[in-house]
């Protein structure tokens, strides 16, 4: 407050006197010349009396106006763990500014932080596929305030993401997820306890989420890895993996049975001619399934196979090719509803690589292994299959043709047997591989990729269309901050969707998904994980009938799973 002081002042100029005025805190001199008028002497006096008002009571303006959001207002298909932040601050000096932040699904959103000194804020992990309204007001210590729009952002129908396993003896990496038609899955993946590599498992159960992580093989004469996992409509599944047993790799095998749990591991091979490796499994709605995997004789790798049979359990292993000219690997498999099943792989005829398959029919067995394509251009590998209700497949695989590697295709049609191989994208910028397949009931398929442009590496993706073939090749991502790879694909039986892939922003990989819907195309490419810790091995992804799907990925050394609820 100031102090009023009263001052009784007296000048005689001539016949003129001035008496009797006030103003605030008048202690200073009057310097300078006064003149023989006393309006003069008054008019100064007043005009000095303002300046020393001011500067005693300086106006106080109100904080500004908080702007810039981040997200920006509108923002869609923001993680549900989304930061908030905004420009706020000041314009006088010294002035001490907090914030109110009001949050929430309503448009007079409630206020959820008062009295904070910073601009930005972190919610609660928010839920997926919500519209959220927040505003900011900013309050200065002279009790002005000033109060920001109203914004609004739109969270993705992504989840938080979630570690599934709590094992902290050792790194966990190389994980994979199966789903069921109702949206339970389970998921394998090889982790380190301080001695040797084992192979763990969780279960998703819908509505319930995770459980607890759990062995589920306890042979300790060496490490375990390479893990794959199938699980049938009714939920049961099977998991095969490599186990070295102190002299040799094996193959090994334990299955998941619902309302029971694991059961005990066992040998599903045994020639020990020589190592084994990467093994694969498919299993129909029925619970048959079939396995594949590279094994070694003694002189070559070759592609052996193994059925399992409900209520009966494994059989014997058999060569299913018998080509000698040189090793074959990289074997895939793929099962229809009715156990008819199909297999490719890559096969060297001594100078190049080929692409080779078998088929397998429910009651007779394996046939004869044939050929695919007849490109001799170059070398082709990385094979991958599909196959739909009907027993239609389609495979896909990269293929040099001297100069860069392609992407290429073949379909199988029930009754006609393979067709002619194909190109399914045309970009010669750089060479194309990693690519994955993923086919709907109706026999309607959508193959992705990595694709070199000259700079950096990218998702690219075609579909295939019943009664029309491939379409045209496009770029799914156009984050160009860093180079993108290990892409994944799932699709639904109506023929939507959902593609995975790590992608680096400069600094780390992240996780990044896209999805395809039925009558629209890809929609935008958005960040699922926002990695503290480099994920070093490639995301996995599964879908359920209704479009829910679940990714899981390796990060930091844990395994972290993300779930993408469809409306």
């Amino acid at each position: 407050m100031n102090k009023k002081i009263m001052v009784s002042i007296t000048i005689l100029l001539g016949f003129f006197y001035l008496t009797d005025f006030s103003y605030a805190r008048f202690n200073f001199g009057i310097t300078g010349a006064i003149k023989n008028r006393g309006e003069d002497l008054k008019e100064k006096v007043e005009k000095k009396r303002e300046e020393i008002f001011i500067l005693n009571n300086p106006q106080n303006n109100p904080p500004s106006i908080p702007s810039n959001p981040t997200p920006a207002d509108g923002a869609t298909d923001q993680l549900v763990t989304v930061d908030l932040s905004w420009t706020g601050g000041d314009p006088d000096t010294g002035d001490i500014v907090t914030y109110e932040l009001y949050f929430g699904n309503s448009t007079n959103p409630p206020l959820i932080s008062d009295d904070q000194t910073t601009t930005t804020y972190n919610p609660v992990t928010l839920s997926c596929a919500n519209t959220y309204y927040w505003k900011v007001v900013a309050k200065d210590n002279n009790g002005a305030c000033s109060s920001g729009p109203v914004w609004t952002l739109k969270t993705s129908r992504w989840g938080a993401p979630q570690l599934i396993e709590s094992d902290n003896e050792g790194n966990a990496r190389y994980s994979q997820v199966a789903i069921d038609s109702s949206g339970n899955a389970i998921a394998v993946w090889m982790q380190y306890d301080g001695l040797r590599d084992n192979i763990w498992s969780n279960r998703y159960e819908l509505g319930t989420g995770w459980g607890t992580a759990q062995l589920i093989e306890t042979d300790d004469a060496g490490s375990a890895g390479y893990s794959q996992v199938a699980i049938d409509s009714s939920g049961n599944a099977i998991a095969v993996w490599v186990q070295y047993d102190g002299i040799r790799f094996n193959i090994w095998s334990n299955r998941y049975e619902l309302g029971t749990g694991w059961g005990t591991a066992q040998l599903i091979e045994n020639d020990n001619a020589g190592d084994v490796y990467y093994p694969q499994i498919a299993i129909n709605s029925s619970g048959n399934a079939i396995a594949v995997w590279r094994q070694n004789d003694g002189l070559r790798d070759n592609i052996w196979s193994n059925r399992y049979e409900l209520g009966t359990g494994w059989g014997t292993a058999q060569l299913i090719e018998t080509d000698d000219a040189g090793s074959a690997g990289g074997s895939q498999i793929a099962i229809d509803s009715s156990g008819n099943a199909i297999a490719v792989w890559s096969q060297s005829d001594g100078t190049r690589s080929n692409i080779w398959s078998n088929r397998y029919v429910s009651g007779t067995g394996w046939g004869t292994a044939q050929l695919i394509e007849t490109d001799d251009a170059g070398s082709a590998g990385g094979s991958q299959i599909a196959i739909d209700s009907s027993g239609n497949a389609i495979a896909v695989w990269e293929q040099h043709d001297g100069t860069r590697a392609n992407i290429c295709s073949n379909r199988y049609e029930l009754g006609t047997g393979w067709g002619t191989a194909q190109l399914i994208e045309t970009d010669d910028a750089g060479s194309a591989w990693g690519s994955q397949i993923a086919i709907d009931s109706s026999g309607n398929a959508i193959a992705v990729w990595v694709q070199y442009d000259g700079i950096r590496f990218n998702i690219w993706s075609n579909r295939y269309e019943l009664g029309t073939g491939w379409g045209v090749a496009q770029l799914i991502e156009t984050d160009d901050a860093g180079s993108a790879g290990g892409s994944q694909i799932a699709i639904d039986s109506s023929g939507n969707a959902i593609a995975v892939w790590q992608q680096h922003d400069g600094t780390r990989s992240n996780i990044w998904s896209n999805r395809y819907e039925l009558g629209t195309g890809w929609g935008t490419a958005h960040l699922i994980a926002d990695n503290t810790g480099y994920p070093y091995y490639p995301p996995q992804v599964a879908i359920d009938s209704s479009g829910n799907a679940l990714a899981v990925w390796t990060q930091g050394g844990n395994i972290y799973s993300n779930r993408y609820e469809n409306e």
